[in-house]
């Protein structure tokens, strides 16, 4: 491990932490403001240590040639290259604007007068850099004429300074300092919160668009929750915040927040996944964003306890027959397209996101054996655990498909009602558990969603094949992924029917003999 440390410039010190420190060449340390390059990388971890000192070395060495460039004047170094290196070296000394020291709101008299005392710390540092700059910056060649003539000595003399270049280090870092040029290094959480979404959409090009909009929909709301939460209630000065302002204790905080809104379930630590995404995107993005000169790590890290979650979800139910029973004779009075929604729960297990999206090509009538098929379609694309499946139709499900009026289009929705809203699904959902709760049937845990869970019941009551239920339910597991692939050779769709009819013949499933099921 020695060999590697020295030729990286990684260090570990007695305690175990790793470090990187790298020598600046000598005829590069007036042009880099500094003799050696010290960064913490911030672990114990060898491999991560490894990993982080390849970035170190990586901008080292770039910073390195592109100082060279400039010091044996070269045209080739872009002015917006000469602005990070100035803005580096004033971020090094802790001049920049982004670091002046800021006083909160609703602050203590100690943090006041800490606040004082950093802020005159920072001003006098400001100034005293600012005149070592301004020093380089004198035009010696006029001063030596000035000198000569005689001017130089009179009271009302004016230093002469050459005019501000792009292509000087020190002249675009005066500017800097000065806040004539500005150069945030660090974006701001709006700022990562539109380059997540940006980047998410970019991600998710194929997928179901519903589940795009509610993805970015509850992003948004729990970043504006965020934002408010860590400025006192004000959401615009909260987007404001620079990432690397954002402290680990105010993300502790915003989940306590979080729990305390939500105590009796974990929706609290399971909304921390989308500011922890938020940051994670951002900082990777950044090709590692720095506080202090320490690599940011996410403050939302780890914060999530999904043991808790756990503990606190709602344990969904399967319907017992008697429940099942009721929930299709309450069917009876419904509409058309809401008894038949409900019967495609009932009698196939599938999702309601599934069949709400049917097109009038997905089911086949005409066959030998009728079917549903599952596929990706306009209306929608299939949930992320679920597979394309053939799955035959029975009983109730199977006269009823026959009795209704299914358009002429093959592209046309099995359900416009549905199918034709942007809030689709969710309407679908509304309709299928208004009527469970019409039934009577309110027992806790049991939604309409149960229905999937019973048929899954009543298949395992049948004795099928662990990988043909999972295939006839369109859950994609390794098993099912492989009935997928050979279906209609080695699983020809007699014996799908077959499991289907087994299920069907089940009237007794499940053992509900226990209070929590009661």
């Amino acid at each position: 491990m020695r060999r590697i440390q020295q030729k990286n410039g990684i260090k570990k010190s007695p305690t175990g932490h790793y470090s990187f420190r790298k020598q600046v060449p000598e005829k590069l340390r007036v042009l880099w403001g500094k003799r050696e390059v010290k960064l913490s990388l911030d672990t114990k971890d060898e491999a991560v240590a490894l990993a982080r000192g390849a970035v170190a070395l990586s901008k080292f060495n770039a910073t390195a040639k592109t100082l060279t460039q400039l010091l044996e004047r070269s045209d080739d170094v872009p002015p917006a290259e000469i602005a990070r290196l100035a803005d580096m070296r004033v971020r090094d000394v802790g001049i920049h604007p982004e670091q002046e020291p800021v006083l909160k709101a609703g602050h203590t008299q100690q943090e006041y007068e800490d606040f004082k005392i950093r802020e005159l710390e920072y001003l006098e540092k400001r100034e005293a850099y600012l005149d070592i700059l301004a020093d380089s910056l004198i035009d010696e060649q006029r001063l030596r004429r000035d000198y000569d003539s005689g001017k130089w000595g009179r009271a009302d003399y004016k230093m002469p300074y050459r005019e501000p270049s792009t292509a000087n280090v020190s002249a675009v870092a005066h500017r800097i300092i000065s806040g004539d040029i500005a150069t945030t290094k660090s974006p701001t959480l709006r700022d990562a919160l539109n380059s997540y979404i940006a980047d998410y959409k970019e991600r998710k090009v194929l997928g179901n668009p519903r589940t795009i909009q509610s993805a970015i929909t509850n992003t948004t709301r729990v970043l504006s929750q965020f934002a408010s939460f860590i400025e006192g209630g004000s959401e615009t000065k909260g987007f404001r915040r620079l990432v690397t302002s954002i402290t680990v204790d105010e993300a502790i905080g915003f989940r306590d927040y979080l729990r305390l809104q939500h105590p009796n379930s974990g929706t609290g630590d399971t909304n921390l996944r989308y500011p922890s995404a938020v940051f994670r995107h951002i900082i990777e993005k950044g090709q590692g964003l720095y506080i202090d000169n320490h690599p940011m790590r996410n403050p939302f890290f780890k914060l999530r306890n999904k043991q808790r979650e756990v503990q606190l979800a709602t344990r969904r139910w399967p319907l017992n027959p008697a429940e099942f029973a009721s929930y299709e004779a309450a069917t009876l009075n419904e509409k058309p397209h809401v008894r038949l929604l409900i019967l495609f729960l009932l009698y196939t297990g599938c999702r309601i996101s599934d069949a709400y999206g049917l097109e009038v090509r997905d089911v086949n009538l005409n066959e030998n054996i009728p079917t549903m098929y599952l596929r990706h379609n306009k209306i929608r694309r299939l949930d992320k655990d679920g597979i394309q499946a053939n799955i035959p139709l029975v009983g109730p499900l199977l006269d009823a498909l026959r009795d209704y009026p299914l358009s002429s289009k093959p592209t046309d929705p099995v359900f416009p009602e549905f199918a034709l809203l942007k809030s689709g699904r969710d309407r679908a959902s509304s309709e299928a558990n208004r009527v469970r709760r019409a039934a009577g049937i309110t027992r806790e845990g049991v939604t309409a969603h149960s229905a999937r869970h019973t048929w899954q019941d009543r298949l395992d009551a049948a004795r099928v094949a662990i990988a043909e239920r999972d295939y006839l339910l369109a859950h994609k597991t390794q098993q099912s992924s492989a009935v997928a692939l050979g279906y209609g050779t080695a699983y020809p769709a007699s014996n799908m029917l077959e499991n289907q009819l087994a299920a069907l013949a089940c009237t007794d499933w499940g053992d509900f003999r226990f209070d929590r099921c009661s």
